[in-house]
């Protein structure tokens, strides 16, 4: 009887034991297990690390979104006006009469050139009527080709009222003789600049020129105005005279 007492105390010791490894102080057979965390791994892997280090490098360097593009705002009047200038200068350029006079009223309207000579009054050129305005125009037309005018916008509003305005304008205006013939002393052109006053009137919901003062330059003033440059430079004098836009409205 006795060795199998001892037997079965044996056996309960050893299930004691055994039980204890759940205890908190032991770990238990599970929690030494290892991990199965491949974090390690991933850390020395150099694919991995090169991807995460691109994906971050490329989420800051992302192109930054487009700026908004912002129109100026435009003066409708200033709009308006430089519109009947280029409606002016295309239809001249073009040798277009009804383009051209379609920049201009009627009623009232006056052009009127110094000829270069502002101390002299005398010698002024005035048209005021836009029929011989019309005329004039259309013998320039006939008489040369190749005609280039150019009339720098946006103009320069000097005074401004609801139903009228006063702007100045620069310009230049060449034209070429037809083929086969010449000016007098032999130029086979003309050239002339200056700047232009005009007065614009607001009529039947549109604005056009009624008045139209033209300061015109010699070639001294040419010179000054264009900063010194030698008209030589840029005028040929043998084949291009300098003459002035009035001039050669009223000898043709």
């Amino acid at each position: 009887m006795r060795p199998n007492l001892t037997c079965i105390i044996t056996l309960c010791l050893l299930s004691l034991i055994l039980s204890c490894g759940d205890e908190e102080d032991e770990p238990s057979i599970d929690m030494v297990k290892p991990s199965t965390d491949n974090t390690e791994a991933k850390a020395t892997d150099p694919k991995v690390n090169d991807l995460t280090i691109a994906d971050a490098v490329e989420e800051r360097v992302q192109d930054p979104p487009e700026a908004e593009v912002v129109e100026p705002d435009v003066d409708p009047i200033q709009e308006a006006i430089d519109d009947v200038l280029e409606r002016m200068r295309d239809g001249y350029a073009k040798e277009d009469l009804d383009l051209y006079l379609s920049a201009f009223w009627i009623d009232g309207f006056q052009y009127t050139s110094d000829m270069a000579t502002p101390e002299d009054r005398f010698d002024d050129l005035i048209i005021d009527e836009l029929k011989r305005e019309a005329q004039s125009t259309a013998r320039v037309f006939k008489n040369f080709q190749n005609i280039g005018l150019e009339i720098f916008t946006p103009a320069e509003i000097t005074n401004a009222a609801p139903e009228r305005i006063d702007a100045m304008a620069h310009y230049r205006i060449q034209a070429f003789v037809n083929d086969g013939h010449a000016l007098e002393g032999g130029f086979l052109a003309w050239y002339a600049e200056g700047d232009a006053r005009f007065i614009f009137e607001f009529r039947e919901e549109e604005w056009r020129i009624t008045t139209w003062f033209d300061d015109a330059f010699n070639a001294q003033a040419i010179e000054v105005f264009n900063k010194g440059i030698k008209l030589e430079a840029a005028v040929n004098p043998i084949d291009k005279l300098v003459s002035t836009w009035g001039e050669i409205k009223s000898q043709f």
